[in-house]
């Protein structure tokens, strides 16, 4: 080949062999046939969607985001907002912007915008307005990773059952 080498296999009989990526060799007596192929790429981190979470049940509100009237569930007083992540993360800011406001740095999943208590949602009463929440993946030196991501919503009534 005409790169650098990539990998380089000593046999447990004490043979050395070098191998490049994207080649194919025939090895040995046994006429085996190695493709050195190139390591998986890395999935880069990015928040692929944020859910509405019913902080009391601990459950997922389906299409919560999507519900006229708002809650998509009748019991849904405290809520939460979870980003869902890809890739490697080292934390998430989490901004909600609108009549109820919240701010939370996660290190760990779920990643939330108001938090949970070993795995637990911690919930807070949205009042009806306007919404937006924003997430944004930091890596260990404090590093914005890629772009932030937003979604706005409404609360256009908020129905509790008592």
């Amino acid at each position: 080949g005409s790169g650098a080498a990539d990998i380089v296999v000593t046999a447990s009989y004490g043979q050395t062999s070098t191998f490049e990526r994207g080649y194919r060799y025939i090895t040995g007596g046994k006429k085996e046939i190695i493709t050195v192929a190139a390591p998986p790429e890395a999935i880069p981190a990015s928040i692929t969607e944020f859910v509405l979470v019913d902080a009391m049940a601990d459950a997922d509100i389906p299409n919560g985001f999507n519900c006229t009237p708002y809650a998509c569930t009748a019991n849904a007083k405290y809520l939460n907002i979870r980003a869902e992540t890809t890739g490697p993360v080292h934390s998430v800011l989490l901004t909600l912007t609108g009549p109820t406001v919240g701010v939370n740095r996660d290190y760990t999943a779920p990643y939330t915008v108001f938090g949970d208590l070993k795995g637990n949602y911690v919930g807070g009463i949205l009042d009806m307005g306007d919404y937006i929440v924003t997430g944004q993946i930091y890596d260990p030196d404090g590093n914005a990773v890629g772009s932030p991501a937003s979604i706005k919503f409404k609360i256009a009534a908020v129905q509790v059952r008592k």
